[in-house]
């Protein structure tokens, strides 16, 4: 009976030590980041644009605006990317116009690009989950170059912060010295009754 209740000690206490740590020293996920600031500051985006194109970044942190490339060469490409800093969801809201819609394309990258829209449009919405790492971001792809410039407003971004650890509060602490005196007393005990 006696190493039955010492096993049952050492399983309670055993299930506590889990229990606080578990609690105490898990991570939460921070509240996702909504505006070009913070970890998604224009800053921190990459801007790759050939040929004319570029990406005005005047209106951050609320919004910015990807500018098509204009000057005679079809395929060039006006993009703005960023690496998501957590996992969670990636939206925002999109207006796409000018003189070339037809004849150009606004793209979304996540992990890859894809065609938000080919012809001239306003007053949408994009969301999509992402992973920590993924490549993010807005563009766009001219077929002609020739035409006059198309223009892809974005506002309303918002994608996930990083997850952070919760610090282990002075309570935390206090609990592992107290199972710490537990043990101590414990094996002190033993010492004397043997």
């Amino acid at each position: 009976m006696c190493k039955m209740s010492k096993f049952l000690r050492m399983g309670t206490i055993s299930a506590a030590v889990s229990l606080a740590v578990a609690f105490f020293g898990s991570e939460v996920k921070a509240a996702p980041i909504s505006s070009f600031a913070d970890g998604y500051d224009v800053s921190n985006w990459t801007v790759s644009a050939s040929f004319g194109g570029s990406v005005n970044t005047t209106g951050a942190p609320s919004s910015i605006v990807v500018i098509e490339p204009n000057s005679g060469f079809g395929g060039a490409i006006a993009s703005f990317t960023t690496v998501a800093l957590g996992t969670g969801t990636f939206s925002f809201d999109w207006d796409y116009g000018g003189n070339d819609c037809g004849w150009a394309s606004a793209l979304v990258y996540n992990n890859g690009s894809s065609v938000l829209a080919n012809s001239c449009t306003s007053g949408n919405s994009y969301s999509a989950q992402v992973n920590a790492g993924d490549i993010i971001g807005f563009g766009i792809r001219t077929f002609d170059g020739i035409l006059g410039s198309t223009t892809l407003s974005i506002s309303n971004f918002t994608a996930p912060s990083e997850l952070t650890p919760v610090p282990l509060p002075a309570a935390g602490w206090m609990l592992f010295s107290g199972f710490g005196a537990l043990a101590f007393v414990g094996r002190r005990r033993r010492r004397l009754n043997q």
